[in-house]
């Protein structure tokens, strides 16, 4: 028995089928039985249409919903994200703004400390000089009392004793030197 390909096989169906239906009706009506039989009616195939055509809207439909859920879920999210990153933001900026506040008050602490330590230096300097020559002046008070009392009791013991002496008159001799020369 010989071989049939696929070539034979179409050449069959398209040139000598028809022929065949057309010469013995009786196969063209068992070829039409067949198909009745097995075959889908007009409204069973509509119905099968609609029913996949339902099918697919419904899938479609299903598709657009979900795209739109998650649409409004990745929106959602870069809401929040743009939130959060306003809000860090917004920290960032007032960390750095009570950073700069801390900063310049330890500035102005530190000028105010350093004014203070200067003004407490002159204050302390103005102290001890002023000390310094109240010292002096009690020194030289005291040194001026001394002096003076220590100088008359030596003029009057010079006196006493110059007195014993014929010829000689003790005098009292107050003077300014104005130049500074004795």
């Amino acid at each position: 028995m010989p071989e049939i390909n696929e070539i034979d096989v179409e050449r069959v169906i398209h040139e000598i089928l028809p022929r065949i239906l057309r010469e013995h009706p009786e196969a063209r009506w068992e070829i039409e039985r067949l198909i009745r039989e097995t075959a889908m009616t007009r409204e069973e195939a509509e119905s099968r249409f609609e029913k996949l055509l339902e099918e697919n809207r419904r899938i479609w439909e299903e598709i657009r919903r979900m795209r739109e859920e998650s649409e409004r879920r990745w929106q959602e999210s870069e809401r929040r994200w743009r939130e959060l990153k306003e809000e860090s933001e917004r920290r960032w900026a007032e960390w750095e703004r009570r950073w700069e506040e801390l900063k310049e008050a330890d500035q102005r602490l530190y000028r105010e400390m350093k004014q203070g330590d200067q003004e407490v230096r002159r204050e302390l300097k103005e102290a001890i000089e002023a000390l310094s020559r109240r010292m002096d002046q009690t020194i030289g008070a005291l040194g001026a009392r001394w002096g003076l009392m220590s100088e008359e009791a030596w003029r009057r013991g010079m006196a006493g004793i110059l007195r014993e002496v014929k010829g000689l008159r003790v005098e009292h001799y107050l003077a300014y030197d104005g130049e500074g020369e004795v």
